[in-house]
C-alpha cells in the first residue's frame, strides 16, 4: 500500500490552510467587497478555498474572521510595542 500523507482539516494535507492563511483570505476578500456580514465572508472563504465544511473548519473561519477585523495591529509589521 503506497504511504498517504495523513488528512487533516479539510481532507487535504494536513495545514494545507493555516489560521494566517485564512486571516489574510479573509483580509483580501473584505478588501474586494466590505460591507459583508459575517456569514457572508465564510461562505466565501469556502468557496474561495475549495474547502469542505466541517465543524473545525467552520470554527477556524469563524476565528480567521475575527482575527481579520481585530483592530489590533498585526505583529510584525512594524507596530510599536505599548
Amino acid at each position: 500500500m503506497p504511504h498517504r500523507p495523513p488528512l487533516g482539516l479539510f481532507d487535504n494535507e494536513v495545514r494545507l490552510y493555516g489560521l494566517d492563511e485564512l486571516t489574510e483570505t479573509v483580509r483580501l476578500l473584505e478588501r474586494s467587497q466590505p460591507g459583508r456580514t459575517a456569514g457572508e465572508l465564510s461562505d466565501a472563504v469556502f468557496a474561495e478555498l475549495a474547502m469542505k465544511r466541517s465543524r473545525r473548519a467552520v470554527e477556524l473561519v469563524a476565528e480567521a474572521i475575527r482575527r481579520a477585523r481585530s483592530r489590533e495591529p498585526r505583529a510584525g509589521l512594524g507596530a510599536a510595542r505599548r
